[in-house]
């Protein structure tokens, strides 16, 4: 059934994109650097940086071969976890000193009611993010009639640049933006924007 073929191939990658996050995280928090949120930030940049190149290069690889050519650009992007296996292999990886038990502190963060408030932010925040991003291609493909090429580039290539714009600047300016501040704005420009795509009558809006 090639419908489960795609399920299971979803799982694993997606499941392989998890890790590397959580190893990556820690791994950039225990540099010797000052400014920790900033370095953060710009880490959690190259998500979106990454996700524009993907959809740029692959609706460049479709205008030149074709949509039938699909099955060998999944190979070629195949390359790339391949090569970040090899990386996590061979390249050596200093492990952090033990701060605490670690049952200990599962235990300790299962009991923190904060830990589900964040739990249930990063999931709506993750749905949210990736829904708008699809969406935002399919309805200008079938709401304006533009094609799907186009729709591509300025639905998920756009709102991958500002959402990469937001890391960035946050990374640049974070000893002047106070963490809080920029939340809260944060927040509140989502609610409006999501506001606007489920309300609005005009499609230009949307």
């Amino acid at each position: 059934d090639p419908f489960s073929g795609i399920l299971l191939a979803v799982f694993l990658y997606a499941t392989g994109g998890g890790l590397i996050e959580v190893i990556v995280s820690p791994m950039v928090e225990a540099c010797p650097t000052r400014r920790k949120a900033a370095a953060m930030s710009l880490l959690h940049s190259f998500y979106s940086w990454g996700q524009l190149a993907a959809v740029g290069l692959s609706t460049l690889y479709f205008a030149v071969a074709g949509l039938a050519a699909w099955r060998m650009l999944t190979l070629l992007w195949a390359v790339l976890p391949l090569l970040n296996g090899m990386a996590f292999l061979f390249v050596r990886i200093a492990s952090p000193a033990p701060e605490a038990s670690g049952a200990g502190e599962v235990r300790r963060l299962f009991g923190n009611r904060y830990f589900y408030l964040f739990l249930l932010l990063i999931l709506c925040a993750g749905a949210a993010e990736l829904t708008v991003c699809q969406w935002a291609s399919a309805f200008l493909e079938t709401g304006l009639g533009i094609p799907k090429a186009t729709g591509d580039l300025l639905g998920v290539c756009l709102f991958s640049v500002f959402m990469g714009l937001s890391r960035v600047l946050y990374g640049l300016f974070s000893e002047r933006l106070p963490l809080r501040n920029f939340l809260i704005l944060s927040g509140i420009l989502c609610v409006v924007s999501y506001l606007m795509l489920s309300l609005s009558a005009n499609p230009y809006v949307v």
